[in-house]
């Protein structure tokens, strides 16, 4: 029997491509979205999370519901309204309907960014420590606590996804550096890592995920979708996606941190930030990584694309859009 999969956020860059995955897995995918783009594949329901009725119309007769609608950029309480309060509506909802599983599309944000450990897995303490991760992490916690014997919940959290069509052009800058050579980096280049993930790697795990159905003995589990990589080893890969070599600049760490917040200040100033800020040095200078290890496990042929070609994909799509 063809399983019958319930998709949020349907318009968004990440459930663009979870829509796709999960008919390419077989499903009959229904989408739902407050904004759709024009779909040629699958049935598409426009309304409002928000409204109850409207949910309780969307979850009835799913067998699976994937939730990927969210938000990022916006201000406190409506981080906590979406992230947290709609995805709590959704899944029970979902419960009360007799969906059989649940999966929500959280973040290894919830992890924060003060911890010890260099090795991060799912069962490791989370911090978060600002309003979007609180919200994402609190929305984890909301949906957990919906898991019974009569629906199992999977909580996903991909690290930080790129591909084609990101909505603010993530990598565009990091790629044009790397094809002027001008990469400017810090620390040792070997202990330093990068947690990036491609967006169809996330997308064709969780349609494994749906497609598989819930694998473990409790009623709800938790996967990190991440594909590391040292910042060395990242470099040479975007170096090979633009077609050059490149040699990067490293600087002492303090100094580094030094100039990048006068960046700051000028950024501040003019309205616009500048290329060197100080997320940006401390994200070159991370030294976590965030396990994969249940996740390969769970699906052995995880990745499935890898950082080297969706990096050359995303290079790709920006030379056809003539910004690289």
């Amino acid at each position: 029997m063809t399983l019958r999969a319930l998709l949020t956020g349907a318009s968004g860059f990440v459930g663009t491509a979870v829509g796709m995955a999960l008919r390419e897995a077989g499903l009959d995918v229904v989408q739902v979205s407050r904004k759709p783009r024009e779909q040629k594949n699958g049935t598409v329901l426009v309304g409002d999370l928000g409204d109850s009725n409207f949910v309780d119309s969307c979850v009835d007769g799913a067998d699976v519901i994937v939730h990927c609608a969210g938000r990022t950029g916006a201000g406190g309480h409506e981080l906590f309204d979406v992230n947290r309060d709609m995805a709590f509506s959704l899944a029970r909802a979902a419960r009360k309907h007799g969906v059989r599983h649940f999966i929500h599309v959280s973040s290894t944000g919830v992890f924060g960014v003060c911890s010890a450990a260099l090795v991060q897995g799912e069962d490791s303490p989370c911090d978060p420590a600002n309003d979007y991760e609180r919200s994402k992490f609190e929305g984890e916690r909301a949906v957990l606590g919906e898991a019974d014997r009569a629906m199992f919940v999977t909580v996903v959290r991909p690290s930080n996804v790129f591909g084609e069509h990101h909505p603010w052009q993530k990598l565009l800058t990091w790629f044009a550096s790397v094809q002027r050579g001008r990469i400017l980096l810090a620390g040792d280049l070997e202990s330093q890592w990068v947690n990036y993930v491609y967006v169809g790697d996330v997308s064709r795990s969780i349609a494994e995920l749906a497609r598989r159905g819930p694998a473990a003995d409790a009623n709800s589990d938790r996967y990190i979708i991440n594909t590391p990589t040292t910042l060395r080893e990242f470099v040479q890969a975007s170096a090979m996606a633009v077609g050059v070599e490149c040699t990067p600049w490293v600087a002492p760490k303090f100094p580094l941190l030094t100039a990048a917040a006068a960046c700051d200040v000028v950024g501040i100033i003019r309205g616009r930030p500048l290329p060197l800020t100080r997320g940006k040095v401390h994200e070159i200078l991370n030294r976590r990584v965030f396990s994969v290890d249940k996740l390969q496990r769970s699906i052995p042929e995880f990745p499935f694309i890898g950082i080297q070609r969706g990096l050359q994909r995303t290079a790709t799509w920006y030379r056809s859009l003539g910004l690289l």
